[in-house]
């Protein structure tokens, strides 16, 4: 995105957008299907911002300033005129003023890009982080019973980061917060805070249910002999 600020239709949703994140939307709102099909028709796209559930997404004080813009990748649309859209995240955004409010949100924003001063520190967090994602998704894997794992790496720390933020299973409060990480050292020192925190959580839950099993077989062995 330009440094310059431009004018963005956006799209309030119960989602945290981040930059090469793939999100799949069904449009069947008419102030939507009036914006994507200007999208289409501009090749542009719109800005994903993050609007609670209880929220009035009409109120600029009830979306967060910080978003992502999306670009539509396809379209499928229907007889009676909803679509189904597959959209990625491309860059971040920060809100300076809402422009427009009917028949859906425009904004005037500007660029919100990762800084970075120190790439040693960013390489240094990034390597940790690498580590900790693998751990973190071996473990979430063996909880849930399926695998889960990337195909690879990235060993950009930019990519890295929006990967690790776009597949954590966390809060989308923490994930806003991801979001708006001004620099990238700052984005991956927390991601690290947060998987060492979810990957002792995991290793504890695997704890919990080996002994849950054990306390099972131990009752059925015991039922087998009365």
């Amino acid at each position: 995105m330009p440094v310059d600020t431009m004018e963005l239709a956006l799209f309030p949703l119960d989602v945290v957008l981040f930059p090469g994140m793939e999100l799949p939307l069904h449009i069947f709102e008419e102030r939507y299907r009036v914006m994507v099909n200007r999208c289409l028709a501009e090749t542009s796209g719109f800005g994903v911002v993050w609007a609670g559930p209880a929220r009035d997404s009409s109120q600029l004080a009830a979306i967060s300033t910080v978003g992502t813009m999306a670009r539509i990748m396809r379209v499928k649309r229907l007889d009676d005129g909803r679509m189904n859209i597959v959209t990625k995240g491309t860059e971040r955004f920060r809100i300076l003023e809402i422009v427009q409010r009917q028949p859906y949100l425009t904004a005037r924003v500007e660029g919100y890009d990762l800084e970075e001063q120190s790439a040693a520190s960013a390489g240094k967090y990034a390597l940790h982080a690498s580590s900790l994602l693998i751990q973190y998704l071996r473990l979430a894997g063996e909880t849930l019973g399926v695998g889960m794992q990337l195909e690879t790496v990235p060993r950009d720390p930019s990519a890295l980061a929006y990967t690790i933020a776009a597949g954590l299973q966390v809060s989308l409060e923490e994930k806003q917060g991801l979001l708006e990480s001004r620099g990238l050292s700052s984005m991956l020192k927390l991601e690290c805070d947060i998987l060492t925190r979810e990957v002792e959580l995991l290793k504890s839950l695997a704890q919990f249910q080996d002994l849950d099993v054990g306390y099972i077989r131990g009752a059925t062995s015991v039922m087998s002999l009365s």
